[in-house]
């Protein structure tokens, strides 16, 4: 058989309801490969918190979204005006 390199691989593995891990490394074509790092469903949310209070995970907004983002909001900013002017006036 032959050898497969890989660089390393991030997984779900349902038999142990966790995310692994496999390392990089030269692996035959039917080996079943050992994970390096498992981590428990129920500690994901755990892990992300860590990542997040680190500055690890940065959140990602894409531009259409922001943009949106800001139209909606400068629709609320001239309704609000509008509304205190309404108001001012009675």
């Amino acid at each position: 058989m032959s050898k497969l390199q890989s660089e390393g691989w991030w997984y779900f593995d349902p038999s142990r309801n966790a995310i692994a891990h496999a390392p990089k490394g030269e692996y035959e074509e039917s080996e079943l490969v050992t994970p390096d790092i498992v981590i428990g469903r129920r500690q994901i949310p755990e892990l992300l918190t860590v990542l997040e209070e680190n500055g690890w995970l940065k959140p990602r907004i894409d531009e259409q979204v922001r943009v949106e983002d800001l139209k909606i909001t400068h629709r609320c900013l001239d309704l609000a005006e509008k509304l205190a002017g309404a108001v001012g006036k009675s």
